[in-house]
């Protein structure tokens, strides 16, 4: 019996043809895309290595200092070195105060000035993680030696106790630093250091605890200027 469907024929060159012309398409979209690419690397590289003027110090700045023209000055930079922070003009902190010492020839970013109304205030003087706790002159079992703002202080706490030994009761006494290297923010005192005024010190929170508890404990307070 014979077969009489319909013989088809492939027109092969067609065929390749349409797959040239979207191999062709696809090379060029691809060619498209690296030279997008490599224009925006060229382009990012170009404005990286761009000099900007930028605003650094002309000398060491000390903490607490009001920010004058005198003590900035301009440096060209490459753009990619510069803090997205950085200070362009010098008149966005001109009469704010430094909150931090600032080395010369630094960079100058919006976090080392700030607007202070009273730059004298214990709060403005208080460097980062620190706080301010006042101490008694009345806390202490000695004297207060002569003292002053910027001294550096220890305070020691001590207690005796007795302890039974087989030689009897003996008295031992113990020492501790709930305070080491303490900075004086401030000294209040009437007289010659009477139990009437206190110090201002700035210190750590772990520090201001300790102290509290040898206080709350009556421990013997004293203190040490380095």
């Amino acid at each position: 019996m014979k077969n009489n469907l319909p013989l088809t024929t492939i027109d092969w060159s067609k065929k390749f043809n349409r797959q040239k012309i979207i191999y062709f398409l696809i090379a060029i979209l691809l060619a498209f895309f690296v030279a997008l690419n490599g224009y925006q690397l060229l382009h990012r590289a170009q404005k990286n290595s761009e000099l900007v003027e930028v605003v650094i110090t002309s000398k060491n700045i000390p903490k607490n200092t009001k920010a004058q023209k005198d003590i900035f000055q301009f440096r060209k930079i490459r753009r990619d070195q510069i803090p997205s922070n950085a200070i362009t003009n010098p008149q966005d902190i001109i009469g704010q105060t430094s909150l931090v010492d600032i080395s010369k020839n630094q960079i100058i970013v919006s976090q080392f000035f700030k607007e202070i109304t009273n730059p004298d205030s214990i709060s403005a003087q208080i460097a980062d993680n620190q706080v301010a706790i006042s101490v008694g002159f009345d806390w202490l079992t000695a004297p207060v030696p002569d003292i002053k703002a910027g001294d550096v202080i220890d305070i020691i706490a001590s207690e005796s106790h007795k302890v039974k030994t087989e030689q009897g009761e003996i008295l031992k006494a113990e020492a501790q630093l709930p305070i080491q290297n303490a900075k004086v923010l401030k000294v209040v005192k009437k007289g010659d250091y009477d139990q009437s005024g206190h110090l201002v010190l700035e210190v750590n929170q772990e520090q201001a605890k300790n102290l509290m508890s040898a206080k709350a404990l009556k421990l013997l307070l004293n203190i040490i200027v380095k």
